[in-house]
């Protein structure tokens, strides 16, 4: 796999040269494709829209508009609001079934940042299942959500480095999830 699929996905595109790419790769710090999405978006490199469509329909997962969300506390609580700023994420809904845990959706700018995903699992108890949004969209409601809630209460943990046995018993979890 590539070291930065989010860039390759976005230069078949058509969004962004081959050359840009790999000058913008060349200043970023190497922490991840997360940074690439955040980097073309806030110097105006490509529109956060065209990203979350583009990442939508490559990666086949749904894609939200967040403009009118406004889930109950009880999901935004489910993830501490550094955690939320960090990772430019925001819980959407926990998906209850019958049979099986629970599932939590988190709206993402990008879907491939998997300490992310694995992250939030650990925070919230439960496997995470990511949608895809526009990054600014993800901002707005981590301001209107944890503008309102108190502080949190509960310690926050610095970003979890994974190994192939986290990340293994993450996509356990999300198996698990899914039955």
């Amino acid at each position: 796999m590539s070291r930065n699929p989010v860039g390759e996905i976005l230069v078949r595109a058509g969004l962004l040269s081959k050359t840009r790419l790999d000058e913008i790769s060349a200043e970023l710090p190497r922490s991840g494709p997360s940074r690439l999405v955040a980097t073309l978006v806030d110097h105006n490199v490509v529109h956060d829209r065209d990203i979350a469509r583009t990442l939508s329909l490559e990666l086949s997962v749904p894609w939200v508009s967040l403009a009118h969300a406004d889930p109950p506390r009880s999901v935004s609580s489910l993830v501490p609001h550094d955690v939320a700023e960090r990772h430019c994420m925001a819980p959407v809904y926990v998906r209850r079934e019958r049979k099986g845990p629970p599932t939590l959706f988190v709206a993402i700018d990008d879907p491939t940042n998997e300490e992310a995903l694995y992250t939030v699992a650990v925070f919230a108890g439960m496997a995470v299942r990511p949608v895809i949004a526009p990054r600014s969209e993800i901002r707005a409601l981590i301001a209107r959500w944890y503008q309102r809630t108190v502080p949190q209460e509960r310690p926050t943990l610095p970003v979890v480095a994974m190994n192939e046995s986290d990340l293994e018993e993450l996509f356990v979890l999300d198996r698990r999830a899914a039955h």
